[in-house]
């Protein structure tokens, strides 16, 4: 496809063996991988360590950062990994898998802690309490200071209207032995993309017989 059409850049929307596969491909056609921009699910070691020299200038979008640079992962590594008691390979804390699970479980973890503080009470919290924290979630540079989270995750709002908040993405390079930033934080258009989102999940509704929730 690069060498009919000649474009200036590329979207790999790949997931899986194909990415490594169309990387390679590229390589083959002397298409230059700095001109290839992957989503966020085409952006993980699996991705390009296959690939081999062919995936050195690859860049990727990714809503939190890799690496180990970072309090909380340190943590990790000092009371877990050093001490012989993480339950993974040492070699994967800091990659893009590994980091998504930490930023996973930062949001799960303080919606959860959101939801005790709302209910007002030291027990455990149900499915439509956490929801309804997570409707409400905001991590703040503060917040993410006191969870050693400063950098691996963006500023974070959430509400009923807007499960997703505003989606800020940065933009990561692959150097050969390991993702660098290239970009800080990008807010996206939802201009863009939110009318269309609404419209199709109206669509749907209405061909499911849904009614949809009304958020206050």
């Amino acid at each position: 496809m690069p060498r009919q059409y000649k474009p200036d850049y590329v979207i790999l929307r790949g997931w899986g063996v194909m990415n490594p596969t169309a990387l390679k491909e590229a390589q083959r056609v002397k298409f230059p991988a700095d001109r290839i921009v992957g989503v966020w699910w085409s952006g993980s070691e699996e991705d390009v360590i296959p690939a081999g020299p062919a995936a050195v200038g690859y860049r990727a979008a990714g809503f939190h950062s890799a690496g180990t640079d970072f309090p909380v992962i340190q943590d990790m590594i000092r009371h877990l990994y050093d001490q012989g008691q993480g339950d993974m390979d040492p070699r994967r804390v800091g990659t893009i898998y590994f980091n998504r699970a930490v930023a996973m479980a930062v949001l799960g973890t303080e919606a959860i802690r959101d939801a005790m503080a709302m209910v007002g009470e030291n027990r455990p919290v149900t499915g439509a309490e956490v929801q309804a924290a997570l409707e409400q979630l905001t991590i703040d540079e503060a917040r993410l200071e006191r969870l050693g989270a400063t950098g691996l995750l963006p500023e974070i709002r959430t509400s009923c209207r807007n499960h997703g908040g505003d989606s800020p993405v940065k933009f990561l390079q692959w150097d050969g032995d390991a993702w660098k930033e290239d970009t800080g934080w990008i807010e996206t258009d939802q201009s863009i993309v939110r009318p269309l989102v609404e419209e199709s999940a109206a669509g749907y509704a209405r061909e499911k017989g849904i009614t949809p929730r009304t958020c206050r």
